[in-house]
């Protein structure tokens, strides 16, 4: 076969070589069926590393599970104290955050019972009025605007969903000179036999490289010739934090968290929670006694030994949770920790090739697997509240749901209201923007929460930031009583957002929306108040207005309304 394929295709005889070298001859007898599907898969094959593939075939051929050789103990984890250097390093602009939205989740838009024209989860509208990816935004601009720096967001796609979250961020009110796309490497998805799985037209079936590609994706060159990692250093950046884009508690920027990676002067700092129960399915970070390192055992090549070991109240005793929500230092991004990083398999992935299911395994890179190459002394490991930092949307109904998901946030909003004074019932839906929420300092500006009565059965929704005048926008006595509801939104709270400074790191707001709602407003039972502002446009609602009726409102740039 190795002959006649070498003599049809001559041209082609060195990438002939390198497939039969590598134990892959039998694509052709399996996959390459047609003289054009040979043609295709050889003009896109010059561009393949067959040393890389071979070594992952080896790896889906052999699957290892997860074994204990060496006796493993629970690593100490600490929980987060204090703030003040990590609010000193947001002031000082050294942070970046990494969102992992490479992911099209297929099974997850399955369950939707109705038809949803995106595939990136990450723009999956979570809230009533947010997507996963506005969430984070908001959260990013809010410390941007308290500190002085915009960190510079890096998003992490793959093939599937870079077109619809570059079109996406294109439109979107964040500055674009502080996104960065970045896609994931590819890696081939193999069948039962080892081989690579391919189509009909000769085109090999590829997979992300999982969220550990992040590293290579950064030491890439960019177009002007440096990698990311110099650009981003260039910018005064040395610490990154990365999150799952469909954890609505992520928090990148908690200052507590990111005060912890510095004081402990660490490499690498991995954040937990504690484990439900045994059958959760997460990674558990565990200490290699023997080799003295810290390592994270993944689920899906789990040690039963470990992953089911329980205390005597039944309990786990391997307790920790790792979350996906992984601090940095620009320095672990080196060729001297990532010649060491390898990859995990993954089996049992069904792909749909030419109308057909085909049982696969791939491989993918972890961020988190790292650690065991670095010192103990430079991996910390920071235990958090789940309620507070973690929920995992994993379908859309059920465990670890969007429904689930959307609950712990409003759950999450009420009880940071609360600390300000302000009751919501439990059958309320409240929900006021992440560029305000995630900020205190925002919430007792934008807000005068004193006498605020909120009945059961509302609905409330605030995203100004903008007051006419002075703070509070939001006076003191508002009324929303049961049945009724009262919104305000805009998609461009900050107007034209204007960078300044040497590094156009700083930035004000010029023409946003601007509010004004005086104390004493009343929304009687049953009335729906809606308010849509563009940009420059101001509303004003005075003092004991009695809302009675249904209000749509939607008020143009430049235009002013005085109710």
């Amino acid at each position: 076969m190795y002959t006649e394929i070498e003599n049809k295709f001559r041209r082609y005889r060195r990438i002939i070589k390198k497939i039969y070298d590598a134990g892959m001859g039998g694509i052709f007898e399996k996959y390459l069926l047609s003289p054009e599907a040979i043609e295709n898969f050889f003009k896109s094959a010059k561009k393949i590393d067959f040393g890389k593939i071979e070594l992952y075939r080896k790896l889906a051929l052999n699957p290892k599970p997860y074994t204990t050789i060496h006796r493993v103990e629970n690593p100490q984890a600490q929980i987060p104290q204090y703030d003040e250097f990590g609010k000193k390093s947001l002031k000082d602009g050294l942070w970046c955050v990494i969102t992992l939205a490479g992911g099209s989740a297929t099974r997850f838009f399955s369950e939707s019972e109705e038809k949803l024209s995106i595939k990136s989860k990450g723009l999956f509208q979570i809230t009533k009025n947010h997507s996963f990816m506005e969430i984070f935004a908001g959260e990013i601009i809010s410390k941007a605007i308290i500190y002085g720096k915009v960190p510079v967001w890096i998003v992490l796609v793959s093939e599937i969903t870079y077109d619809e979250v570059e079109s996406f961020l294109r439109n979107f009110w964040f500055p674009s000179e502080h996104i960065l796309i970045l896609k994931q490497g590819c890696l081939p998805r193999f069948d039962s036999e080892g081989l690579p799985i391919i189509s009909k037209d000769g085109n090999m079936i590829l997979t992300g490289d999982g969220h550990g590609g992040v590293f290579f994706a950064l030491l890439r060159k960019s177009e002007s010739g440096e990698s990311y990692k110099q650009i981003l250093k260039s910018r005064g950046i040395k610490f990154a934090v990365l999150h799952n884009v469909d954890n609505i508690l992520s928090r990148p920027l908690d200052e507590k968290r990111l005060d912890f990676h510095i004081r402990k002067n660490a490499l690498f700092t991995i954040s937990c929670v504690k484990r439900k129960n045994i059958t959760e399915r997460v990674g558990i970070p565990l200490y290699l006694v023997d080799e003295n390192k810290i390592s994270v055992m993944e689920y899906s090549v789990a040690d039963p030994k470990i992953f089911s070991a329980v205390k005597e109240d039944g309990s786990p005793y391997f307790d920790l949770a790792h979350i996906n929500v992984n601090l940095f230092s620009l320095d672990v991004v080196s060729r001297r920790y990532l010649k060491y990083l390898r990859p995990v398999i993954y089996t049992g992935k069904i792909v749909e090739v030419d109308g057909r299911r085909v049982d696969s395994t791939t491989i993918e890179y972890l961020n988190q697997a790292i650690v065991e190459w670095l010192p103990p002394s430079k991996v910390a490991i920071c235990l958090l509240e789940r309620e507070e930092f973690y929920s995992p949307t994993k379908s859309i109904k059920g465990e670890d749901s969007a429904e689930e998901s959307r609950n712990r946030y409003l759950k999450y909003t009420k009880r940071r209201l609360e600390r300000f004074g302000l009751y919501i019932p439990q059958n309320s839906y409240f929900e006021i923007a992440p560029y305000i929420l995630f900020a205190d300092e925002f919430i007792s500006k934008i807000f005068d929460f004193s006498g605020w009565i909120i009945e059961d059965e509302t609905e409330f929704y605030f995203g100004i930031f903008s007051p006419l005048d002075s703070y509070p926008i939001f006076s003191g006595d508002f009324r929303l009583l049961k049945g009724s509801s009262f919104i305000v939104r805009t998609n461009y709270p900050f107007g034209d957002i204007v960078l300044s400074g040497f590094d156009r790191r700083s930035f004000h707001c010029e023409n946003p929306p601007r509010v004004k709602i005086g104390r004493g407003v009343l929304v009687k039972p049953g009335a729906k108040f809606y308010a849509e502002l563009e940009k420059g446009s101001t509303l004003v609602i005075p003092q004991n207005f009695v809302i009675d009726d249904d209000i749509k409102i939607y008020v143009r740039s430049g235009e002013k309304v005085f109710l």
